[in-house]
C-alpha cells in the first residue's frame, strides 16, 4: 500500500465555447451511484467515501474488494447526447491500493445501449498513488445521441483492497488548449525548494511548443520554454523549473502559467485554464517531528499478530522514543476486538479503512512490511515540521485531567487537534490471534472521535484544556493511562506535529497567563496548582521558600530579577506574588515556577509565562489603529495587517521606547493590505515601529520575545 500524493484540480469553470464540458463529476451529493449513473454487478462493493485519496477532495467514490467476487463490475455513466461530436476526452483522478495478483481496470464506451467497447485499459500488479488518468476517444461511437462510458474492474477482488475515484469529467475539446493541471510543491516548506508544473493538453492540436512562468506574489517573473514535444489529447508532461522557490516567512500566492503555446503570441483557444494559483505558507522557524504511527488492529486477527510481532513490535523496540503512535482495535474479523469503541470507527471512516492490520504514518496509508515502515520513518524525520506541541496530565481515581498548548509558526487555517487518551498495555482483550498483551490502546479520544478545529496564528499558543471521567471506558488500570496529541491537516490528512504528553503531579496555571498583554503594573501575580504542592523531596511549601521557587525577570532589561514577596494559601495550591515596587509599563516581564511535587511524590513541571504590562502614559507618537501586528508578542516573524491605507510604503524602523532608532526592515508584502517583517537580530524588548507611507505614517507598539 503506497503513500498517496495530492494533485490539484484543474481548472474547467467558465471554459470558452470552444470547449464544452459535457459532464462534471465530484461525487459531492455523497451517494452511490450519483443521480443519473448506474451500477453493472457487485453494487454493494461500491461506496461514496469520505476520503480523498484519489487527489481531490472528499467525498469521492470507492470500490473495495469486499463482498469478494470474480467477474466484470461497471460504474456507467448518464446517456449522453453527443450527435455531430467525433471526439472527447475523458479525464478522472484514481488511486489503488493493490492487495496481490493482478487484474484489469479501464474505460469502455457504448451508444444505444449496445455492446461495450474498451477505449482504454490496465493490468494492475501493484498499488497506484493519486494519479491523473486521461483518455482520448475518436471512436465512432461517439457520435450518437445516446452515447455512455463506464469505468470498470474485471478480475477477482481479493487481489485488490480498494480503488478510489474523483472529479470524472468529459469534454468535447477547443482546437489548441494547454492547461496547468497541478502546481508540484509543498504548502510548507522552508528554504529554496524545487518548483515542477504538470502541462496537460486539453485541445485536439498537438502541442509542439509552450511557455511556462511562475511568480510568488508580485516579486520576479521567472520562466522556462518547452520545444521539440508531441503531446497529443490527453498527454501531460511535468516541467522542472530551474529556478527555485526561496522567499522569506510568510504566506505567498504563487501562480503559474503556460503560453506562446505552439509559438502563438495570442492566447489559446480557452485562457481560462492557463493559469493556476496556490498559496504556500514558509514558516518562521521548524521545530523536530515526531512521526505519528497509527495502526488499525484487532485481536481476532491473525496478520495482525503476525505484523504486530514480526514488524511493529521490534520497530518500537528500536525507534519508540523517536515516535508517537497509538492503536484502535476494530470490531472485525468474525466478532472482533472487545475494546473497539464509536471513536475508533471514526477514525476509521475517516480514512477509508477496510482491512486490519492497517497503517497510517503522519496520516498516509503504509505498507505493513518492514521496508516500507522504516521508509515511511525516514520519510517522517526528514519532512519540515513547524508546530510545538506540550501537554501534561494527572490522573485522580477515574478522571484524567489535560492542560497543554500548541503553537504552529505559520498561521494554519483548517486543521483539526486531536487528543487520545490510551493504555499502555492490555491483556483482556485477547481473543483468537494468539497475542496477549496489546500496546498504546487507544482508550478515548477528545473531545470525540472527530477531534476539535483549530486555527493558527503564526507564534500565537492555543490552549489544549481537557478533563475526562473514564469509568464507563475500557481501561484495565488507570496508573498504565497516557496522553498522546496529533495535530491533522484537514486537505491533505498528513499529521502537522504530533506530541506524548508528561504525567504531572499538578496542572499550573497562572494570572497573568502566559502572552497575556495590557496586564496591570500595580497587582498581584497567582499561580494556581491542580493539586496541593510541596517542595521537591518532601518539605513543606512555606511563603519564604515560594520565594526560592519562583522568579520574576524584567526581560527589558537583559533579565534584572524583580523583587516581591510571596504568600502560599494553606491548602498548599495557590501561590500569590506581590512585587515590592510597581512593575513597569509597556514593559516584558517573565515568570517561572519550578518543578515541585504533589503530596504523592509525583513531579510537576517547570512552568514559565510571559507577559507585557499595560501602556499608562502617552508616548506622544501617532498610532494607526486601522492596522495591527500579529502574532503580538512576536518572536522571529511579524505581520503588519491594514497597511493599504498607508498607501505605498517607503520605510519601515523599529525604535525602543526612549525613541532611539535599532532597525531598519525590508519589509514583504504578503497581500495588498498586509507586510510581513522579519525579525533576526532583533532582542527581547518592547519597539515602536515606524511605518512610513506617501499617503500617511504611524508607529504601532511591538513586543518581542524570542
Amino acid at each position: 500500500m503506497k503513500k498517496t500524493l495530492l494533485f490539484l484540480s484543474v481548472l474547467i469553470a467558465g471554459l470558452c465555447v470552444n470547449a464544452q464540458v459535457v459532464l462534471n463529476e465530484t461525487f459531492s451529493a455523497g451517494t452511490m451511484p450519483p443521480a443519473g449513473w448506474s451500477i453493472d454487478a457487485q453494487a454493494s462493493n461500491w461506496s461514496a467515501s469520505q476520503s480523498a485519496n484519489a487527489g481531490s477532495s472528499s467525498p469521492e467514490a470507492k470500490m473495495s474488494w469486499s463482498p469478494q467476487f470474480n467477474t466484470t463490475t461497471r460504474l456507467i455513466s448518464p446517456s449522453m447526447n453527443l450527435s455531430g461530436s467525433s471526439t472527447v476526452l475523458l479525464q478522472f483522478k484514481q488511486m489503488i491500493d493493490h492487495y496481490s495478483g493482478n487484474y484489469q481496470i479501464g474505460v469502455a464506451i457504448r451508444s444505444n445501449g449496445g455492446v461495450w467497447s474498451n477505449a482504454w485499459t490496465r493490468t494492475v500488479t501493484t498499488s497506484y498513488a493519486s494519479e491523473q488518468i486521461s483518455v482520448a476517444i475518436n471512436d465512432a461511437i461517439v457520435n450518437s445521441a445516446d452515447f455512455q462510458f463506464c469505468i470498470f474492474f474485471s478480475g477477482n477482488s481479493y487481489n485488490l483492497n480498494d480503488w478510489y475515484i474523483d472529479d470524472i469529467l468529459l469534454t468535447k475539446p477547443a482546437s489548441t488548449d494547454a492547461a496547468i493541471s497541478s502546481i508540484n510543491i509543498p504548502t510548507y516548506f522552508t528554504g529554496a525548494t524545487n518548483l515542477s508544473t504538470t502541462v496537460t493538453n486539453m485541445g485536439l492540436t498537438s502541442l509542439s511548443s509552450f511557455r511556462v512562468s511562475w511568480q510568488v506574489d508580485d516579486f520576479d517573473v521567472y520562466t522556462g520554454n518547452v520545444s521539440g514535444q508531441n503531446l497529443t489529447l490527453g498527454e501531460s508532461m511535468i516541467y522542472t523549473f530551474t529556478d527555485s522557490v526561496d522567499v522569506q516567512s510568510g504566506i505567498y500566492s504563487l501562480k503559474v502559467w503556460v503560453d506562446q503555446v505552439n509559438g502563438l503570441a495570442a492566447a489559446d483557444d480557452v485562457p481560462e485554464n492557463d493559469t493556476l494559483n496556490k498559496t504556500i505558507r514558509i514558516p518562521t522557524q521548524t521545530v523536530p517531528r515526531k512521526p505519528f504511527f497509527e495502526e488499525f488492529t484487532s485481536s481476532t486477527c491473525a496478520p495482525c499478530a503476525s505484523f504486530n510481532n514480526s514488524v511493529f513490535n521490534p520497530f518500537i523496540a528500536q525507534h519508540g522514543d523517536e515516535v508517537v503512535f497509538v492503536k484502535y482495535q476494530m470490531n472485525w474479523p468474525g466478532s472482533g476486538d472487545p475494546y473497539y469503541t464509536a471513536e475508533g470507527g471514526s477514525r476509521k471512516n475517516y480514512y477509508g479503512v477496510n482491512a486490519v492490520p492497517m497503517l497510517f504514518v503522519d496520516g498516509k496509508n503504509v505498507a505493513t512490511s518492514s521496508a516500507a515502515v522504516n521508509t515511511a520513518f525516514n520519510n517522517s524525520l526528514s519532512s519540515t515540521a513547524f508546530v510545538d506541541i506540550h501537554a501534561y496530565y494527572t490522573i485522580d481515581g477515574n478522571t484524567v485531567s489535560i492542560d497543554g498548548s500548541i503553537t504552529s509558526y505559520t498561521d494554519i487555517e483548517n486543521a483539526t487537534l486531536h487528543v487520545v487518551v490510551f493504555e499502555g498495555i492490555t491483556t483482556e482483550n485477547k481473543r483468537t490471534n494468539g497475542e496477549t498483551q496489546f500496546h498504546h490502546v487507544m482508550m478515548r479520544l477528545l473531545p470525540d472521535g472527530n477531534g476539535s478545529a483549530a486555527v493558527l496564528q503564526t507564534g500565537v499558543p492555543q490552549s489544549i484544556n481537557h478533563v475526562v471521567d473514564m469509568t464507563s471506558t475500557n481501561v484495565e488500570e488507570m496508573s498504565d493511562l497516557y496522553v498522546a496529541v496529533y495535530l491533522q491537516d484537514n486537505e491533505t490528512k498528513g499529521i502537522f506535529q504530533a506530541a506524548y504528553g508528561g504525567l504531572s503531579g499538578a496542572l499550573i496555571s497562572s494570572d497573568p497567563h502566559n502572552s497575556a498583554t495590557n496586564v496591570n503594573i500595580d497587582e498581584p501575580i497567582t499561580i494556581e496548582f491542580s493539586h496541593a504542592v510541596r517542595l521537591s523531596g518532601g518539605e513543606e511549601l512555606t511563603n519564604a521558600s515560594a520565594i526560592t521557587v519562583v522568579s520574576l525577570t524584567n526581560s527589558d532589561a537583559g533579565g534584572t530579577p524583580v523583587e516581591f514577596s510571596a504568600d502560599v494559601n494553606p491548602d498548599k495550591n495557590i501561590i500569590t506574588i506581590t512585587p515590592t515596587s510597581v512593575l513597569q509599563e509597556s514593559t516584558l516581564y517573565e515568570l517561572t515556577v519550578a518543578p515541585l511535587e504533589n503530596f504523592n511524590g509525583l513531579a510537576t513541571y517547570q512552568y514559565s509565562a510571559a507577559f507585557t504590562t499595560k501602556t499608562i502614559t502617552s508616548s506622544g507618537l501617532s498610532e494607526i489603529g486601522m492596522y495591527k501586528a500579529y502574532p503580538n508578542p512576536a518572536a522571529n516573524f511579524v505581520v503588519i495587517s491594514g497597511v493599504s491605507a498607508l498607501g505605498k510604503i517607503s520605510a519601515v524602523s523599529a525604535a525602543d521606547l526612549s525613541g532611539r532608532e535599532i532597525m531598519n526592515f525590508n519589509p514583504q508584502r504578503i497581500t495588498a493590505d498586509e507586510i510581513s517583517l522579519s525579525l533576526a537580530g532583533l532582542k527581547n524588548g518592547i519597539y515602536l515601529l515606524s511605518i512610513k507611507g506617501d499617503s500617511k505614517s504611524g508607529t504601532l507598539r511591538l513586543v518581542v520575545i524570542n
